[in-house]
């Protein structure tokens, strides 16, 4: 183990097969349902100063990620990028990165260690810190505000979206670290590919963004 997240991919495993014969819901001690998860205290700038006092809920207790059957799925139907929306926190950045990855699903399938949700709330995910391959295991306590995700979500009841921003989040320490960012950056932790940025276009670069859409890169703009 390295702090907040595992070299090793089998931990995962390991974690939900301990929950499974236990009886019990998981309780992630190292990326806690505490203000230190959504603040550093030892940062100079806090860009959730305003989001006020938030609740964790199970996502079970979200009525917004529960279906009609009172169910839960990580994917419901097809995975797209329409099916992101924003919270209260400034990762344009990263959303915009998993959106270009849901252009193709199983880019997104690949990075869970599930495909089903399970009662146990013991959820994971392959990402890439400094270039090295990490298991990022969380529970499914979801920082809200009222009954609803304060943060990232899906348009209609499933998981991938809130779970991948918090695992993003527990990467990086706390939720207020992953305000600001650049896609190109994101786009190479969550798959472990190299990553290359255009800081304008010009004829030359925009037959190279050309050719690479052809090729199937996964790409991405901000303004």
């Amino acid at each position: 183990m390295q702090g907040r997240f595992f070299v090793n991919s089998n931990a995962f495993d390991q974690i939900l097969q301990e929950h499974y014969n236990n009886g019990q819901v998981f309780v992630d001690k190292d990326f806690p349902a505490a203000d230190e998860s959504l603040i550093d205290p030892n940062d100079e700038i806090d860009d959730l100063m305003e989001l006020g006092p938030v609740t964790w809920r199970r996502i079970r207790d979200i009525p917004a990620l529960v279906d009609q059957n009172g169910e839960l799925h990580i994917f419901q139907g097809y995975i797209e990028p329409s099916d992101i929306k924003q919270g209260q926190i400034g990762d344009c950045y990263f959303l915009s990165s998993i959106a270009a990855l849901a252009e193709r699903p199983d880019r997104i399938r690949n990075m869970f260690l599930n495909d089903d949700a399970n009662d146990y709330g013991v959820y994971g995910s392959v990402m890439y810190k400094n270039g090295i391959k990490m298991c990022v295991v969380i529970d499914d306590l979801i920082p809200c505000k009222g009954n609803k995700a304060a943060f990232a979500r899906s348009n209609g009841p499933e998981l991938w979206v809130v779970l991948l921003e918090k695992m993003w989040a527990k990467l990086h320490g706390c939720y207020d670290r992953i305000a600001g960012g650049r896609e190109y950056e994101t786009s190479r932790d969550l798959t472990g590919a190299p990553g290359y940025f255009f800081h304008q276009i010009d004829d030359e670069s925009f037959q190279s963004i050309y050719d690479f859409d052809n090729q199937g890169y996964l790409m991405s703009c901000s303004v």
